[in-house]
């Protein structure tokens, strides 16, 4: 049997476009704990990184501390990031077709 993934992956789950504030405790608390795709974008809404992860909020935080201490290439986009992209899928495998598309 052959399956057409386009037609399987769903891509109608929410999306999410977000000011990037993360000073501000009430971004963190929107973002998904679920599996998705993230973009950082600049003000053009431009991609600066494209990433994927089976925890959405986990990993965007894992930027910004790396962010914060150096640590990380975070370094590179975050000070440009105007906003945030955010597509929650259901499960790492469609993440990782949908982050490739």
């Amino acid at each position: 049997m052959v399956v057409d993934t386009k037609k399987t992956l769903l891509y109608n789950l929410p999306s999410l476009r977000l000011l990037f504030t993360p000073s501000q405790s009430s971004f963190w608390e929107l973002l998904p704990s679920k599996p998705g795709i993230y973009i950082f974008e600049d003000e053009n809404k431009n991609p600066l990184y494209i990433g994927k992860s089976i925890n959405l909020r986990s990993r965007l935080k894992q930027h910004y501390e790396g962010f914060l201490t150096g640590t990380t290439k975070a370094a590179n986009f975050i000070p440009q990031t105007h906003s945030l992209y955010l597509k929650v899928v259901n499960n790492d495998i469609e993440a990782v077709i949908i982050e490739a598309n």
